[in-house]
């Protein structure tokens, strides 16, 4: 990757400075050149006669064919790239696989670019913007080649236009037939952790083994394709007139990402959006594995996968403020709908075994109704059923210790043990006989726990297995005392029995360790034993570097002091009778019992040794360092990380939920799946392939009349219109879309307005564009339609059209006046039927005079009210 950047930085130099290649002699990235100038005097006078000339005669030499193009080896061009990229030639491969191509190879810029991406690279002042188009008039077919060096391989015309924010340009690129299918995969545009492990290959266009996992890094990575760098940069006019030409939002770039994918990764909420309208699949797997859905979750972009969430659930119901929706359990929940397998790259198991402090937002609402699902049907019965069972095992191990004989007892041969070698039951008297007993009932139960154990691997795999135990340390702990349980029946039958005491020992130690495994799914003690794993793993085990550092230090500095402990006395054998500091293991622990204020035998005895005063003087700095600084720090640290976890209840959440996600990889998938029809219900009433869980969510007061103003109404506003009426609706809407886009943007209506001979100002578009509450489609046009044939005036509208009548301009209308116009034949007259449930509205009308103002008032009001009941 070094002699690519630099090729790629000496490249760049020569675009700016040089004038050997004979393409910066025509036109260079200033605007300068042959082919520039000429397309300078072209704009003055408006001839391009000369310059269309001029190109033909410099151009064509350039191109294969004389303009016409060639089918290129595809080897021969990844051979090229690959010497640029790494200075060596590539093997052969073979010319089957070929590669249209109009600018000759060998007549390439410095990065392997046509003078069309040099007009680009100017910045395409109005002389380049003329030269580009004049080149690709003449020229059509070179306006798909591309760049040739890796670091921006693939890069068109049209990926540049879209990079520059051209609009203008990229309508005309697509008019004149650019490809919305080349992909730009070159180094500059890779993700970041994959860009040290790209490989060429003659079969095939982009760069070979890239890794799977990625975490998709990069201010550059936007998906290869046009409409995904149109997506990225937020270009809406870009992306519909790439979707209208043939675009596909479901084309996957070398990570296997569509534009929904690379949307999630720029948390562009608008675009993906518009991508769905344009028919992108939500449900696209890329080459991790992920979802739009999945992605969010894996990378922690909370807003994104709230958002799509959204869109994934189905409304069942509503009533007031409440929804009661279907949320799809595919690709959310951790166990397969379909197979019951476990999904390790669920949006369940991704948020509760992430990394980033980020994850532990996606867990309220919909994931946690889910995991607390699973919790009521299987997961607390499970929980304590285990529980139980451990009790029993644990008693059994905590009496078998307390039974077994002792040391003393064994060489006082008042108890003996059975072994191979000695299995005489003689000398056991009823105590040694119950703790035989209760030995091999431990160790029965330790190796169904190990059993069960790898029953769980086989069930989940070694990666998924590993991951789950990671999180919970007492149940490994445990896991070893079992083994240690198996362990000690081997010694014991070896008869080894120091080694098995010092077995027993451990396995006490670590089996009642399992209770803090326990004690983490409930809410009153499970943050404590969390801050406790915390604390040792973030707290303790950078305090002990620094500390042993130090005391190791000061260890070996006391006790060379030490040795000169009593020299004057010759009646002192330091060898026989020693110090507190005789050997250096004693050292280093005397000098963490003195980090515990334990120092008055130490002090004494150092009084009394040749070096006193130096002793006296690094004890000071020890208890300056050690038992003031270090151990306060660590004080501070541990209090930070319990004010940490004790302030974000989510962080137990996630606990509480890798725990009933430990609880279903214990048991076959055909059980798993059995469980998931016990909190779930299939989408099609038939199948729980596509099953979902409902889900019921309180809207905010302040979105409620929204809703049910926006989106309740608009579907049943669209559905009133019959077939006659809605294709009228299409005719109209195909007149207002000028570019035949299906979207009706601000281009459109100015050169609506232009063609009826009026110039519209850009805040009367705006007003009309912003009516609509998303891209002005056809379902959108046919919505507001809708909202105007059945919606009410606003207030002002009504009374400006009641004081057209009101002669005397006093506020006021005689009833029977009233009356006429509500019942004039020339307009939408009311019926008898509707003046009589008017009426019993009780209108403002007192002695045969109608109050028009407060009528209006009336009227809207009313009507609003109705809609948010609706």
């Amino acid at each position: 990757m070094g002699n690519s950047s630099s090729t790629v930085t000496a490249g760049i130099k020569n675009q700016a400075d040089g004038r050997s290649n004979i393409i910066y002699q025509l036109a260079d990235v200033t605007g300068n050149g042959e082919l520039a100038d000429s397309a300078k005097v072209a704009l003055k006078t408006g001839n391009v006669a000369e310059l269309d000339f001029l190109i033909v005669e410099k151009i064509r030499p350039l191109l294969y064919n004389d303009g016409e193009g060639d089918m290129i080896p595809m080897a021969q061009v990844i051979s090229m790239r690959h010497k640029e990229r790494t200075g060596n030639d590539h093997g052969p491969g073979s010319d089957s696989v070929k590669k249209y191509i109009c600018w000759r190879l060998d007549c390439r810029g410095a990065v392997g670019e046509t003078l069309l991406h040099v007009c680009f690279l100017s910045g395409l002042p109005e002389h380049m913007k003329l030269l580009a188009q004049r080149l690709i008039v003449t020229f059509p077919a070179i306006i798909n080649d591309f760049y040739l060096c890796d670091e921006y391989y693939g890069e068109t015309a049209l990926h540049m236009a879209i990079g520059t924010e051209n609009a203008e340009m990229v309508r005309f690129l697509l008019k004149k037939g650019a490809s919305v299918e080349q992909r730009c995969c070159g180094n500059f545009f890779t993700c970041d952790d994959q860009k040290e492990m790209r490989m060429d290959s003659p079969e095939y266009e982009e760069p070979v083994a890239l890794p799977v996992k990625t975490n998709y890094s990069g201010h550059l990575y936007w998906g290869e394709y046009p409409l995904s760098f149109a997506a990225c940069l937020s270009q809406a006019d870009c992306f519909r007139m790439l979707v209208a030409y043939g675009a596909n939002p479901n084309d996957q770039d070398t990570n296997g990402n569509t534009v929904l994918h690379i949307c999630t990764i720029r948390e562009n909420w608008e675009m993906f959006s518009m991508a769905l309208e344009a028919g992108a699949n939500l449900h696209i797997q890329n080459r991790m594995g992920l979802t739009p859905l999945t992605l969010a979750a894996f990378l922690a972009k909370s807003m994104m996968f709230e958002k799509i969430l959204e869109k994934e659930r189905k409304v069942l119901w509503t009533y007031g403020r409440v929804l009661m929706t279907a949320c799809p359990l595919a690709y959310i929940d951790s166990i397969d709908p379909a197979t019951g397998e476990l999904n390790l790259f669920s949006a369940l198991a991704l948020a509760v075994y992430g990394k980033l402090d980020n994850h532990l937002a996606l867990l309220p609402n919909t994931l946690e109704h889910i995991v607390m699902k699973k919790w009521n049907v299987f997961g607390k019965k499970m929980l304590f059923s285990h529980l139980r069972l451990f009790i029993v095992y644990f008693t059994i191990v905590f009496f078998s210790f307390l039974l077994r004989p002792t040391p003393f007892e064994r060489q006082q041969h008042t108890n003996h043990l059975l072994c191979i070698f000695s299995p005489s039951r003689s000398n056991m008297n009823t105590r040694t006989k119950i703790y035989t007993v209760l030995s091999l009932l431990a160790m029965a139960g330790a190796c169904l726990y190990l059993i069960q154990m790898v029953r769980h691997l086989r069930n989940v795999g070694r990666k998924m297995f590993l991951l789950s135990l990671s999180g919970f340390p007492a149940k490994a702990i445990f896991l070893v005392s079992c083994a240690l349980v198996l362990l000690a029946f081997v010694l014991r039958a070896s008869c080894l029995d120091e080694a098995e005491d010092i077995a027993w020992m451990v396995v006490v130690l670590l089996t009642a360790v399992k209770f803090l495994y326990f004690c983490r799914a409930f809410s009153k003690v499970g943050p404590f034993v969390l801050m406790i794993y915390k604390i040792i793993v973030r707290d303790l085990l950078r305090f002990f570097v620094i500390y042993c550092i130090i005391v190791a230090g000061f260890s070996q500095a006391f006790y060379v002091i030490f040795l000169g402990y009593r020299r004057d006395d010759k009646t002192f054998d330091i060898r026989k009778e020693g110090t507190i500091m005789y050997n250096v293991a004693e050292a280093f622990v005397r000098m963490f019992m003195m980090s515990l204020t334990e120092f008055s035998v130490f002090y004494e005895q150092l009084e009394q040794c040749e070096l006193a005063t130096i002793g006296k003087i690094a004890f000071m700095l020890y208890l300056l360092l050690v038992t003031m600084l270090l151990t306060n720090m660590l004080i501070a640290m541990m209090t930070n990380t319990y004010n940490q976890i004790s302030g974000n209840s989510l962080e137990w959440l996630r606990q509480f939920s890798a725990i009933v996600l430990m609880m279903e990889q214990s048991v076959s998938p055909a059980t798993r799946l059995r469980y998931q029809k016990m909190y779930s219900f299939p989408l099609d009433g038939k199948t729980h392939k596509d099953s979902a869980v409902a889900l019921r969510i309180k809207i905010p007061s302040k979105v409620v009349k929204k809703r049910t103003t926006k989106k309740v109404r608009s579907s049943s506003e669209a559905a009133q219109f019959d077939a006659k009426t809605i294709q009228e609706f299409k005719e109209a809407f195909g007149i207002m879309d000028q570019d035949k886009d299906g979207i009706i943007s601000k281009s459109d209506l100015k050169d609506l307005y232009a063609q009826m001979g009026q110039i519209a100002s850009d805040k009367q578009i705006e007003e009309m564009i912003g009516e609509a509450s998303g891209p002005l489609n056809f379902t959108m046009f046919l919505t507001l339609f809708g909202e105007r044939l059945t919606g009410t005036d606003p207030e002002k509208t009504i009374v400006d059209a009641f004081h057209m009548f009101d002669k005397k301009d006093c506020g006021n209308l005689a009833e029977d006046h009233l009356l006429k116009i509500l019942q004039n034949k020339r307009g939408e007259p009311l019926s008898e039927e509707e003046i009589k449930a008017m009426y019993k509205g009780r209108p403002p009308i007192e002695g045969g005079v109608c109050d028009y103002k407060a009528f209006a008032h009336l009227i809207t009001t009313g009507a609003q009210e109705e809609l948010a009941q609706a």
